[in-house]
C-alpha cells in the first residue's frame, strides 16, 4: 500500500509578490520594533498588605511555626527584586511591621521579627523609620521579655547611638528589668544612660540598689561603675 503524504509543495516563486511583499515588511517592522524598543527596566514592587493571621492559620493546615518563618523570610527578601535591590530605607516600613506582627501571632518563638527590626530595619538614615522599628522592637520584648531582652537592649543602644536619644534610650532600659534571665550588665544599662543625662544622684541609688539586691557583684565591675558616675566620659570598661 503506498501512503501519499499529501500534495506536492509549491517552490516560493510561485507565491504572488504581495504576499512575498508583505512578508518582507512584517519581518523588517519587527527588526525595526525591536530596535527602537526601549530596554526593559526594573521596577520596583512594593510589600502588598499583610494578610490576618487568621487567614494564615486557616489555609497552613496546622503548620503555623512553618508558616511564621516563611513569612519572615518573605519580608526579609523583599529588598531583592528580579533586576533590582532596594535598600531598606525604601520600603514600606508600616508594612513590613504588619507582617512581623502576623509572623508573632503565629509563633511567638519565631525571634527573626525583633532581631531584623532592631538590627537590619534600624540601621537606615530615616530617624522616622528608626523610630518605628525601634517602637515595634519594644512592643515585642514587652510580651515576652525572658526571650525578646537582647532585641529591647539592642534598641536602647540604637536610640542613643543612632537616634541620639538619651530619654529613649533610657525608657527602653528601665524596661529591661522585666527580663529575669538577662545579665547584669543588662540592668546596668540605665545607670550609664542616667549618668549620661547628668542624674548622678539617681545614677548612684540605681547602682546601690543593683549592688545591694546582688545583681551586681565583682568589686571589679562595682569599682568601675563607680569610677563611671564619677568620670561619665570613660566609655571602656575593664575585661573582668
Amino acid at each position: 500500500m503506498k501512503i501519499s503524504l499529501g500534495a506536492k509543495q509549491r517552490p516560493w516563486r510561485a507565491v504572488p509578490w504581495p504576499w512575498l511583499a508583505l512578508l518582507a515588511a512584517t519581518l523588517l517592522g519587527q527588526g525595526a520594533w525591536k530596535y527602537w524598543e526601549p530596554p526593559p527596566t526594573a521596577r520596583a514592587r512594593d510589600l502588598p498588605p499583610a494578610p490576618s493571621a487568621l487567614l494564615v492559620r486557616l489555609s497552613d493546615l496546622g503548620e503555623n511555626a512553618a508558616a511564621s518563618l516563611f513569612i519572615t523570610l518573605r519580608v526579609l527578601s523583599y529588598d531583592d527584586q528580579p533586576g533590582i535591590s532596594l535598600p531598606y530605607k525604601a520600603l514600606n516600613y508600616p508594612r513590613v511591621i504588619h507582617w512581623f506582627d502576623v509572623a508573632l501571632a503565629l509563633d511567638p518563638r519565631n525571634r527573626l521579627p525583633p532581631f531584623a527590626a532592631s538590627l537590619l530595619y534600624a540601621a537606615v538614615p530615616d530617624p522616622a523609620k528608626v523610630r518605628l522599628m525601634l517602637a515595634f522592637t519594644h512592643r515585642a520584648y514587652l510580651a515576652d521579655p525572658d526571650q525578646r531582652w537582647p532585641w529591647l537592649a539592642y534598641a536602647a543602644l540604637a536610640a542613643q547611638h543612632t537616634l541620639h536619644d538619651p530619654r529613649l534610650a533610657l525608657r527602653y532600659a528601665r524596661d529591661l528589668d522585666r527580663a529575669r534571665n538577662a545579665p547584669p550588665w543588662v540592668r546596668e544599662m540605665p545607670v550609664l544612660l542616667l549618668s549620661n543625662l547628668g542624674h548622678a544622684r539617681q545614677a548612684e541609688i540605681l547602682l546601690g540598689g543593683l549592688v545591694a539586691s546582688g545583681v551586681i557583684k565583682n568589686p571589679a565591675e562595682i569599682a568601675w561603675m563607680k569610677d563611671r558616675l564619677e568620670h561619665p566620659l570613660a566609655v571602656a570598661p575593664p575585661d573582668w
